[in-house]
């Protein structure tokens, strides 16, 4: 079905991206940061990706319209995180890390919201879900615990970093849900 097709390359562009990025736009800190959490974060969510894929117990999305909406929300999700993650440039750095002489960025996706690569990841592994398996959903809600714990430790960061400056961005945008959350 086109909605396997869909999903297996969003994930592709995904993994691609986030390998290649940092060797195109020179990171300030290395491509991985100076630990190797980063690759590893990358292959772990593709491998579940495809293991919950090729391994579907009883779980089985089978009705189309699920199949369809979830596909279409994991491609969305995955151009969201792509948009943010070309957008922060130089200032991406793995989760809870300090980048050098960082900029804070608060327009294109982060103008939406605070943290646009998370949103993206997690509304992708939730159409995931919804066109492929049940199952998605384990590995779906650790990621989410994962990522607010992770920008709630971001933020405490960026509040000392950047003073009021960010408490302003803050109030004008939410976290994770665009005018919700």
């Amino acid at each position: 079905m086109w909605t396997d097709t869909v999903i297996a390359l969003s994930w592709m562009v995904f993994v691609l991206v986030w390998i290649i990025t940092p060797i195109l736009q020179h990171n300030k800190a290395g491509m991985f940061r100076g630990d190797r959490r980063g690759a590893g974060v990358r292959i772990v969510i593709a491998l579940l990706v495809l293991a919950v894929w090729r391994w579907q117990p009883g779980w089985a999305v089978q009705a189309p319209i699920f199949q369809s909406m979830g596909a279409l929300l994991s491609a969305a999700g995955i151009a969201f995180a792509v948009w943010a993650r070309v957008y922060l440039g130089r200032n991406w750095g793995m989760p809870m890390s300090k980048v050098a002489d960082s900029e804070l960025v608060t327009d294109g996706p982060y103008k939406l919201v605070r943290h646009p690569i998370y949103t993206g990841v997690i509304a992708a592994m939730l159409g995931t879900m919804l066109a492929v398996s049940w199952w998605v959903g384990l590995p779906l809600a650790l990621m989410a615990f994962y990522f607010i714990y992770a920008a709630i430790q971001e933020e405490k960061r960026m509040a000392a970093e950047f003073g009021e400056k960010y408490g302003t961005y803050k109030a004008k945008s939410k976290m994770l849900v665009p005018w919700v959350l």
